[in-house]
């Protein structure tokens, strides 16, 4: 091989090899834009399982109301006994709101100081041994109250 020659290989091959770095670097990026992208839509459909969720347990007209199966969780999570025994107190801490939007809002905020409350194991309890979320049982409580 004459020196011209192999100048021209040695030069193809530093291309080459300028243009697989290049590739192996865009391909680490858009692997990690796709690992990134996984974790997003994850968060994303933990997003929607809450609107079904909440779809399930509530309907969504003013005022919102209990479908059955917001009904039968207040009922066997011990809510309904909880809301009935606590109904005067509970009562005592909304205040001076008068919108519905705002009943509707109070009403939530004070069923989730409630957690707190050692009254309020029996209902943690039952949604730990359920597999269900807080949310819903402050959602169908506020609703309750």
């Amino acid at each position: 091989m004459d020196s011209s020659t192999l100048e021209i290989l040695q030069w193809g091959f530093g291309i080459l090899m300028l243009i697989g770095v290049a590739t192996l670097g865009w391909l680490f990026t858009l692997q990690r834009d796709v690992s990134d992208l996984k974790g997003n839509v994850k968060k994303l459909e933990g997003r929607f399982d809450g609107f079904e969720k909440y779809n399930v347990l509530a309907k969504g007209h003013s005022p919102l109301s209990l479908t059955e199966s917001g009904v039968e969780l207040l009922e066997q999570s011990g809510a309904k006994n909880y809301l009935e025994k606590h109904f005067t107190k509970l009562y005592g801490l909304f205040g001076d709101t008068d919108k519905g939007y705002e009943i509707q809002e109070r009403a939530r905020e004070v069923i989730e100081d409630q957690r707190k409350e050692k009254d309020f194991d029996t209902i943690k309890e039952y949604l730990y041994n359920a597999g269900r979320p807080m949310d819903n049982i402050i959602l169908v409580m506020s609703i309750e109250l």
